[in-house]
């Protein structure tokens, strides 16, 4: 099991989740989390488990919850690491790089909505440091998720690429502040891929309609107005 130096489990996760994972014969078995402040958190009176399958996963990531895809807060059968590596070169964006590794060797995975895991605000993590040019990573794994999604989930495919341009649009909207060779080139780069996807951008579903607006002003190279806007935070970070 994967826990973060700086956050914490409940008692008896990791007997429970054992228990679960044993019993149903899974690959892989998750418990519920929550956002710890220095609080008492409100605990959820009700567990609630689920045996997925590895699609439904992928899905819950890309449309509603991507921090499935972290390692804490998870139990694996240790045959799963018999064949995949943590990425050592990078220390961004790892866990988004084996997540669907792991979900193509896999055929079962549990869910215990139970609480079990205690996701730490108050520390200084690399997650909620300073904006750098690491967090770019997430974008290189956004864009094997996309093809993965194409190789063994087609019908998640839109859902996929919708993920991808979101991230895409999103650090748009944080190295248009940086002023260096970088950031010159990464906003070619992404406002071409926004360009090239617009009409997409414009009608899916699963764009956010914040970031719709964005790849309006981003089209219309609207950058001076974009950053004014973005400085008050009209249209979100």
């Amino acid at each position: 099991m994967f826990i973060d130096s700086d956050d914490f489990i409940a008692e008896d996760t990791i007997k429970n989740l054992l228990e679960f994972l044993v019993t149903d014969n899974l690959d892989f078995v998750m418990g519920g989390y929550i956002k710890y402040y220095g609080d008492s958190p409100k605990m959820p009176s009700k567990s609630n488990k689920k045996v997925l399958s590895p699609k439904d996963i992928f899905n819950i990531a890309i449309t509603k919850d991507d921090i499935v895809s972290v390692p804490w807060g998870k139990l694996f059968m240790k045959s799963l690491f018999s064949s995949i590596k943590f990425d050592e070169s990078t220390n961004f964006a790892e866990d988004m790089l084996i997540f669907y590794r792991l979900l193509r060797i896999s055929k079962k995975i549990g869910y215990d909505s139970n609480i079990y895991y205690f996701y730490n605000q108050e520390s200084n993590s690399l997650v909620r440091s300073a904006y750098s040019k690491t967090k770019l990573k997430r974008i290189e794994a956004a864009k094997e998720w996309v093809e993965f999604s194409c190789e063994r989930f087609p019908s998640l495919y839109e859902k996929t690429c919708a993920y991808y341009l979101n991230a895409i649009i999103g650090e748009f909207s944080k190295i248009l502040f940086w002023d260096d060779e970088l950031a010159g080139k990464k906003i070619t780069e992404f406002r071409k891929i926004i360009l090239n996807n617009y009409i997409f951008i414009n009608k899916a579903p699963y764009i956010k309609r914040k970031n719709k607006l964005k790849a309006f002003l981003i089209k219309n190279n609207l950058l001076i107005l974009f950053r004014m806007i973005l400085r008050t935070k009209g249209i979100g970070e």
